[in-house]
């Protein structure tokens, strides 16, 4: 704060503050955004993003809406304080970081993005899959992550399709997230992502990023200038699907670093290495996201955690309830939903949607829901007719009717316009209009016949 009021105060009516609502400070020195084991430059000013609201709580009347600290650079074989821890690396490149992700980082700060670390201890909570926390160094900063899709959505920047039980789908790179709903307020996000989509072009060199490669403009210094795929620095290739709670924000300050997390990848190989510490050996870079995270046939870390599943020969891989990790809500109650046939990763992957309760409805033309009871009740319209019946759900899968039909949900609920059935959620989705009284397990809205 104090270093900011001092450059406003030096440049004085040179710059007509009035005219922008941001403003970029770029600092000189390395800055203090490097935690070394041994800090050479423990007084380096970290970035940071700022508000004319922040300054005023410390005596500051900020001429600017907002401003974003940035320092000069982050190579840090460019100043003789860090060049000697580095100066002897079999590596200096990992030691030379560009300023695209600090300042894509501060950036998202100023245009509302919510930090998906956890912002009191600094651990990364989705690490490199997100801009908001470790994805920004991605590539050495030249490639950083995008923010997840969840973020995106809320800024109005895309949309998600929805997705139901019985669909079969292919979701292309860079196209919008898919969403499942499986009670309300919480869904999953899937989307595609590749980081080495394309043919490196000629002047590119292939550069080994976690057994993978990715193309590259190297200068003769030794620096990255470019990559040729903005996901480059993503730690594997494939779906990543985002677990989205939204009762489990935790503060406005640190919204994803409660008990349950608010935006969440479910990790492709089992095991919850983001958002922990991690007790393997030189295994540090898996608290920031590793090849197996994604979902793809063939994940071998999937595979291994999941031995009890039958085998395929394409090697597709699933996300069900017999999974580890499986679909249940984050309160622990089944979702019953299951995503099946996972593809090969590429530029266009293909699954399918489906759920362990979905009845074989041979009799049914459209299943409105459950009514939960030690032997399930479901409601469904009888193929071929615009009557509803009640069916007795049995172990076998199969359904008995139950009594006679009626012609609508109006008279069932004998004419009392404000009356709810409360089908327990979400044993079965169905594709069908709005209107009526009834509780639709879809999307977890109630639609009263008015």
């Amino acid at each position: 704060s104090e270093f900011t009021a001092d450059v406003v105060s030096v440049v004085g009516s040179d710059i007509n503050f009035s005219a922008y609502n941001t403003v970029v400070i770029f600092h000189a020195g390395l800055g203090g955004d490097f935690d070394f084991a041994l800090d050479p430059t423990p007084g380096n000013l970290p970035s940071a993003f700022l508000t004319q609201a922040e300054m005023a709580q410390v005596g500051f009347n900020l001429p600017v809406p907002n401003v974003l600290i940035i320092p000069e650079s982050q190579n840090m074989l460019h100043f003789p304080e860090t060049r000697e821890l580095f100066i002897d690396s079999d590596n200096p490149c990992f030691f030379q970081f560009g300023l695209n992700g600090t300042f894509a980082l501060m950036m998202g700060f100023r245009l509302g993005l919510p930090p998906m670390y956890n912002t009191e201890t600094g651990q990364a909570l989705v690490g490199k899959f997100g801009l908001m926390d470790q994805g920004a160094a991605n590539v050495q900063g030249i490639a950083p992550a995008w923010p997840n899709p969840y973020s995106r959505m809320l800024q109005g920047w895309t949309s998600s399709v929805p997705i139901y039980v019985g669909d079969t789908l292919q979701v292309g790179v860079d196209e919008a997230p898919l969403q499942f709903t499986i009670s309300p307020g919480e869904s999953y996000l899937i989307e595609n992502k590749e980081r080495n989509l394309h043919q490196s072009p000629p002047g590119y060199t292939e550069w080994i990023v976690n057994d993978d490669t990715v193309g590259v403009v190297i200068a003769s210094s030794g620096v990255v200038l470019s990559t040729d795929d903005a996901d480059a620095g993503y730690p594997g290739n494939g779906l990543l699907i985002w677990h989205i709670d939204e009762n489990a924000i935790h503060t406005a300050e640190n919204p994803n670093a409660g008990p349950t997390q608010w935006i969440d990848l479910v990790e492709g190989d089992g095991a919850q290495d983001l958002g922990f510490t991690t007790r393997i050996l030189f295994g540090d870079f898996l608290e920031q996201g590793w090849w197996f995270d994604p979902w793809f046939a063939g994940n071998d870390g999937w595979f291994a955690l999941n031995r009890q599943q039958l085998l395929t020969p394409d090697s597709l891989v699933r996300f069900g309830p017999d999974t580890h990790p499986n679909t249940r809500s984050n309160t622990g109650r089944p979702s019953h939903l299951a995503l099946e046939r996972i593809s090969r990763s590429g530029s266009v992957m293909s699954f399918s949607v489906s759920s362990d309760r979905l009845v074989g409805n041979r009799n049914l033309d459209r299943i409105y829901g459950v009514i939960p009871s030690e032997i399930p009740t479901v409601l469904g319209q009888i193929r071929g007719s615009d009557s509803l019946a009640f069916f007795k759900l049995n172990e076998s899968g199969s359904l008995n009717l139950l009594g006679n039909p009626i012609n609508s949900l109006h008279s069932l609920l004998n004419g009392a316009i404000d009356t709810t059935i409360k089908f327990l959620y979400p044993y079965f989705v169905s594709h069908q209009s709005n209107g009526n009284s009834f509780y639709d397990i879809r999307s977890g809205v109630t639609f009263v016949d008015h």
